[in-house]
């Protein structure tokens, strides 16, 4: 085994790891070299290369075992013959999209449950307590007590379906049972109920989701973006929800 790192199987020992992280606006978003050094402290015998753009990024594949990027278009990897891993902090695969061959593995974010739960949660509590309204009024210097009560939703007790039960949408949920929500999850395939379920919460495949529709106060869409969820949600579908439903 030497000095080298392996993850996934014990045959596969990554050497150089190649990271193309940057972006111009959001600064969180750029991998610096305090990170380089942090992994390589993590990593004995790994080195660790930092590229400034795609061109660096692809001159450098051919000698890579392992790449950390944001995208990673299909026709590079002809170009990365040793390659045997790249992880993205993205959550959806909407910029790896292919098919990785049997000797590559794709590794997608799954830390981003708590971020985009509280920014769910913020847009929800925005539209149920008509928050935009009431801010016109407050400029106005009016107290639209009547106008905006009758406008008004509760979260508390309600019964949200999220359509999408993975890391972020099971997340999601344990943050609104705090809220005394009941909840569905949906999800194509089986799963063990969260830690947090009680007897009123469930989990249902797409197949059953019409089923709920008509009780459900609040639908959250907590799918990832392709092909395979592209106009998942059909004209039937939103027939049967409640006029006044929140969809988020």
């Amino acid at each position: 085994m030497g000095s080298y790192f392996f993850v996934y199987d014990a045959k596969w020992y990554y050497k150089k790891l190649l990271v193309y992280l940057t972006h111009p606006q959001v600064d969180a978003w750029n991998f610096k070299p305090k990170h380089k050094g942090l992994l390589e402290s993590r990593l004995p015998g790994t080195t660790v290369q930092i590229c400034e753009n795609s061109k660096e990024f692809k001159d450098n594949l051919p000698g890579a075992d392992l790449a950390i990027v944001w995208f990673f278009k299909e026709e590079w990897l002809a170009s990365a013959p040793r390659l045997k891993l790249i992880a993205t902090p993205a959550a959806g695969k909407d910029w790896i999209p292919w098919q990785p061959p049997e000797n590559l593995k794709l590794s997608f974010g799954g830390f981003h449950g708590p971020m985009i739960s509280e920014s769910v949660l913020g847009a929800m509590l925005h539209f149920i307590k008509v928050f935009s309204l009431s801010k016109t009024m407050q400029e106005k210097k009016k107290w639209a007590r009547v106008k905006i009560s009758s406008q008004q939703q509760s979260l508390y007790k309600s019964r949200v379906t999220i359509l999408g039960f993975g890391k972020i949408g099971i997340t999601l949920g344990g943050l609104l049972k705090q809220f005394g929500c009941s909840i569905t999850g949906i999800k194509r395939t089986e799963i063990a109920s969260p830690d947090y379920f009680s007897v009123e919460d469930d989990i249902l495949t797409f197949d059953e989701l019409e089923s709920v529709l008509p009780e459900t106060d609040h639908f959250v869409c907590a799918l990832p973006g392709g092909e395979e969820t592209n106009e998942i949600i059909k004209p039937r579908h939103f027939k049967k929800l409640p006029k006044n439903i929140l969809f988020v």
